[in-house]
């Protein structure tokens, strides 16, 4: 954590085509939540935020703004993906996803 208080953790499970993991923290301590947007709650224009630990870098923050969202896989050029992504132009290297 960002004070440096350490906790073991197990994996439950692993997406590696979202580049995400779910874990679960071993600690009797109740822990803040962070509250996330509820889907198709973002708007072109708004600004975002990157957070990550990308290429073993601890806390990197970018941000940017939405310039599309709902971008399918197919029209960017991925193959096998039925995802939709939204288009910005923060700064996410791979990795971001595991962040602080």
């Amino acid at each position: 954590m960002s004070d440096g208080t350490v906790y073991s953790a197990e994996i439950v499970d692993i997406d590696v085509n979202i580049d995400v993991a779910l874990l679960k923290l071993h600690t009797d301590k109740e822990l803040t939540a962070l509250e996330l947007e509820e889907p198709g709650a973002v708007n072109v224009g708004e600004w975002v935020v990157a957070l990550g630990s990308p290429l073993s870098l601890s806390n990197s923050i970018s941000v940017g703004v939405v310039s599309a969202i709902n971008r399918s896989a197919r029209e960017l050029g991925l193959k096998n993906y039925s995802m939709s992504y939204i288009q910005t132009d923060a700064l996410i290297t791979f990795g971001n996803s595991g962040g602080p």
